[in-house]
C-alpha cells in the first residue's frame, strides 16, 4: 500500500489503529511537513499498532 492519510472530516482523528496478521511487516509513518521524518515498525502476526 502506497503513502496515505486518514484526514477525512468524517473520520474521528483521536486513534489510528493498524492490526497486523500472517507475515511480518513494516509500519511506516511520515511526517506530512517534512516528509524525510520517518518512523518505522515492524509487526508480526497479532501486533498492534495504536496512536493515541
Amino acid at each position: 500500500m502506497g503513502w496515505h492519510s486518514d484526514d477525512e472530516e468524517e473520520i474521528d482523528q483521536s486513534c489510528i489503529a493498524s492490526l497486523s496478521f500472517g507475515e511480518e511487516r513494516r509500519f511506516l509513518l511520515r511526517n506530512r511537513k517534512d516528509p524525510k521524518l520517518k518512523k518505522e515498525f515492524l509487526l508480526k502476526d497479532k501486533d498492534t499498532y495504536s496512536d493515541e
